[in-house]
């Protein structure tokens, strides 16, 4: 008697008693691939920048430089950049790479000398500088309640950290607005109201000076013609005549 067919195994090497088909923990594997792909982002960007400057481009990441496990984070301490204005330091020009060997910004984490702050600050905001630290480029999405927060500590600052409640009074503002409008036309009024003062008081002078001239013209007309005829008649009795003219009078 012949025996009866054993069963196949299992795909996945399972007993075949319940699902046969093979698991996978789908988060691990995406969080995965999404590390990967950042790391490929920054080694792109890294090379893009080295690229620039004429250097060689990086085949992998150096295993000095850790995975960013940080977003980019806001600098709360400030830098520091005018601490040694004005003043002379000495520098080893032999440290052999190992620590500040001229004049200008050195980056202890990097181990970089940079020629101005300008070049500092490109430098310490720069990708390479921030994946030594561990930080990303990427920026966390802000939540509802951290922007309250921010809103609420901007609050505080501008008004100088008082405890005194202060509400807004919309219709005392615009009662206030519209005071201070009807003091701006008031002042233009007065200042319309002036300039036709003037004017009206230059042409009043300008007229009695007219008027002057005019009176002293016609004056000085009559006390000629006066003259004239005294003369005449002086002449007239001393026995003058005409003296030859043949005009009449």
């Amino acid at each position: 008697m012949s025996k009866a067919p054993t069963a196949a195994p299992a795909a996945g090497g399972g007993s075949g008693v319940g699902p046969s088909r093979r698991t996978w923990d789908k988060e691990e594997f995406s969080r995965k691939a999404m590390s990967r792909e950042k790391r490929q982002a920054e080694l792109d960007s890294v090379n893009a920048e080295r690229r620039s400057q004429g250097l060689p481009p990086l085949k992998r990441f150096k295993p000095n430089a850790p995975e960013p496990e940080l977003a980019m984070q806001q600098r709360r301490a400030p830098l520091g950049l005018e601490k040694n204005e004005g003043k002379t330091l000495m520098v080893d020009l032999a440290a052999d790479g190992k620590g500040q060997t001229g004049p200008g910004f050195y980056c202890e984490v990097c181990r970089k000398l940079l020629k101005d702050n300008l070049a500092y600050l490109d430098h310490i905001n720069g990708r390479v500088h921030l994946m030594r630290i561990g930080q990303s480029t990427q920026q966390d999405r802000a939540t509802l309640e951290e922007v309250k927060e921010m809103l609420d500590e901007l609050r505080r600052t501008r008004l100088g950290n008082s405890q005194q409640s202060q509400t807004y009074d919309f219709d005392e503002r615009i009662k206030k607005i519209a005071e201070l409008e009807e003091k701006e036309r008031e002042a233009k009024r007065e200042k319309r109201r002036q300039q036709r003062l003037v004017k009206k008081s230059g042409t009043q002078k300008l007229q009695k000076v007219e008027a002057n001239v005019t009176d002293t013209a016609a004056g000085n007309a009559l006390n000629g013609s006066a003259g004239q005829e005294d003369g005449d008649a002086i002449m007239a009795a001393m026995g003058f005549g005409g003296f030859g003219s043949t005009k009449k009078q």
